[in-house]
């Protein structure tokens, strides 16, 4: 969740190979605001004021709550980033994980992040297409997709092969924005590019996607409030690290950065949500 809107013309359908430049460009800006997590944080009732890092791994530890799945059985991680929390999984479940994504730069650095943590038993992260799975009929036990289902073309496909692959009655958990209210078209090109979206559904977009790819859903929790503290500290970071940003981006990138984020932050807080879905294939 982050701001990249260099073109504010009408929003047009990401590519794999736009998905991967936004984070080529972006993965220093995650770095030096969000740390190695490239994903927002959480802030339950009661734990309001931990930091950043502290916050994202409460939203980790959140998924790693929500899935079931056994030692020794395998997991798929549907756009890994950069494989913290599939390393996370890994270690709290004792599971082997298979994590994808379409950004080279991405594999590189979880492969390096797994070495350095010897979890290379556990752990493989390689470049993948989440629309075209390279992996078998029924060979996982769960997967989940943190953050990244909103980058991918169509969920209907994405769905159809999360659930190819997974046993009946394996668990699939998600987070996503939705749409609460319709976004304008200016909206839309402010949005959108900000967090290289594809395209957003609604809540009971969720539940026809689910009938038609052989899922049931089992819980939807919004989780808007506790996540609505990472827009805040982003805006800080790139205050307080100014200068850092400066040697990283041209003055007219980071302009925009700086102009766009208080109108995503508007958006966010009135026309989508940020929810965690858990869902199961039906068997």
């Amino acid at each position: 969740m982050t701001v990249l809107a260099t073109d504010l013309s009408a929003p047009n359908a990401p590519s794999i190979n736009d998905v991967e430049a936004y984070y080529d460009a972006m993965g220093p800006f995650y770095k030096l605001i969000w740390g190695d997590s490239v994903h927002g944080g959480y802030w339950p009732a009661g734990l309001e004021d931990v930091s950043l890092p502290e916050a994202q791994e409460h939203l980790t530890n959140l998924l790693i709550e929500k899935t079931p799945i056994a030692a020794g059985q395998q997991m798929l991680d549907l756009g890994c980033g950069t494989g913290l929390p599939a390393i996370r999984i890994a270690a709290a479940k004792h599971c082997h994980v298979h994590g994808i994504t379409v950004a080279h730069g991405q594999v590189a650095e979880a492969q390096t992040t797994i070495q350095a943590m010897q979890m290379q038993e556990k752990v493989q992260i390689a470049w993948g297409n989440a629309m075209e799975l390279p992996f078998v009929d029924g060979f996982f036990n769960a997967a989940w997709a943190f953050e990244s289902i909103f980058h991918m073309p169509s969920r209907l496909t994405v769905l159809q092969e999360a659930n190819r692959v997974l046993q009946p009655g394996s668990y699939l958990v998600l987070t996503d924005i939705v749409e609460v209210k319709p976004l304008s078209l200016e909206q839309k090109q402010i949005f959108y590019p900000a967090f290289q979206i594809n395209t957003l559904t609604t809540k009971q977009g969720y539940l026809e996607l689910f009938d038609q790819t052989g899922f049931e859903q089992l819980e939807l929790i919004d989780l808007t409030a506790g996540i609505a503290k990472t827009l805040v500290h982003t805006k800080l970071g790139i205050a307080q690290k100014r200068a850092e940003l400066e040697a990283l981006y041209p003055p007219p990138m980071l302009a925009m950065i700086e102009q766009t984020w208080p109108m995503v932050e508007k958006i966010y807080a009135e026309f989508v949500r940020y929810v965690l879905i858990v869902a199961r294939k039906r068997g």
